[in-house]
């Protein structure tokens, strides 16, 4: 079996994937861009080097890409691809753009439900569908006006947060713990050079959790949950230490999210948990494409790569138990996070990746300086 991950910027999780990707029978090859971290992996069979930050030349490239790797599969592993992806497809269907007719149900196979894409494009919008179908959320409202976070804090108190309707990595994201704090940032968020939508949040602490999964036509394939232990930078920033955990409300989250939106791939709920057990959660939001992690899993319970094989080629696919309670430290990110963490001790470093190893060493060093 053949797949193409398509990526952007310098991110783990695409550069990290292809090894697992091989060692689970795929041939693999990438979009990408010049300089991003998957370009330096040795588990890449063929590069295609994109013009990733212009849409139009980038899906013109990505066509090309298509047509000549011939993928059973389609990962887009960053939050523009998806959009890219979803783009894509729209174009074909509406007979913009051509497509043969096998790599059009690859793509279709690839990606969302057009009936509901918009909501990958709204935090807002995606938690209050899924409020619906009975998932439960912090109390949020739409921010228009000094009002709507007026009326907001006298129904629900402080701590808020103020939060937009389109991110990830926590950016943009802002902590209001007082009245003064929350007009300082309203007068950002509202008006600003560059407004854009955001609601207001209950903000209910810093323990959160996070769902990983695996999703064909709708349906959970597999999953592994993990409690955030220490992220950065900050508390909104991604995650760089996890603990493996079990929580029945995260898994019913994620089964309700992939049902809506017809889920085709890898995706990352995160989640308010109310204590270390994390079965009570609260959903946050959803990252509809691959963690920086997915391929620690295979030792903890899951092989993400295996399933997407399996599920892709018509193969029936078991939940294996996952091994609970067990700490991973995510390299290098913990090591930028803490040099002297005593997490790294076993933490997932690369081994035999040389010219990814190389280019980690060097952003820990580089960490090292700034500290």
């Amino acid at each position: 079996m053949r797949v193409l991950l398509v990526s952007q910027w310098k991110w783990h999780g695409p550069a990290r994937f292809p090894k697992a990707l091989k060692e689970a029978g795929f041939e693999v090859a990438a979009v990408c861009g010049k300089g991003e971290w998957i370009a330096n992996t040795r588990y890449v069979d063929k590069f295609y080097l994109a013009p990733t930050w212009e849409e139009r030349p980038f899906l013109e490239f990505l066509i090309v890409a298509i047509e000549s790797w011939h993928p059973d599969l389609i990962l887009f592993a960053t939050d523009n691809m998806v959009l890219a992806g979803q783009e894509l497809r729209r174009l074909v269907e509406s007979n913009q753009a051509k497509l043969s007719s096998r790599m059009v149900e690859t793509l279709r196979s690839s990606t969302f439900d057009p009936a509901h894409e918009g909501l990958l494009h709204s935090k807002f919008d995606l938690l209050e569908a899924l409020k619906e179908r009975g998932v439960r959320i912090p109390a949020q409202r739409e921010l228009n006006t000094l009002s709507d976070a007026d009326s907001f804090v006298q129904e629900h108190g402080y701590p808020v947060l103020l939060k937009p309707d389109f991110g990830f990595a926590g950016s943009g994201i802002m902590f209001c713990h007082t009245e003064e704090e929350l007009l300082k940032n309203l007068n950002k968020v509202l008006f600003g050079k560059n407004r854009q939508r955001y609601a207001i949040q209950k903000y209910l602490g810093n323990k959160t959790a996070l769902i990983e999964f695996v999703a064909k036509d709708g349906k959970v394939l597999c999953h592994q949950s993990a409690q955030r232990m220490h992220t950065h930078p900050g508390e909104t920033g991604p995650v760089t230490v996890l603990r493996t955990v079990e929580s029945t409300e995260m898994l019913k989250a994620a089964e309700a999210m992939c049902d809506l939106l017809r889920y085709n791939g890898i995706g990352v709920p995160q989640f308010v948990v109310e204590d270390d057990s994390c079965e009570s959660a609260l959903l946050l939001e959803l990252n509809p494409r691959m963690s920086h992690f997915p391929h620690v899993w295979a030792k903890y319970g899951n092989n993400f790569a295996e399933t997407l094989r399996k599920g892709w080629s018509g193969e029936s696919v078991v939940q294996n138990p996952p091994r609970l309670g067990e700490t991973i430290a995510l390299w290098p990110q913990e090591a930028i996070r803490d040099p002297e963490s005593s997490y790294l001790a076993n933490a997932d470093f690369v081994t035999d990746d040389p010219g990814l190893r190389a280019i980690y060493d060097g952003e820990v060093a580089r960490a090292a300086q700034t500290s």
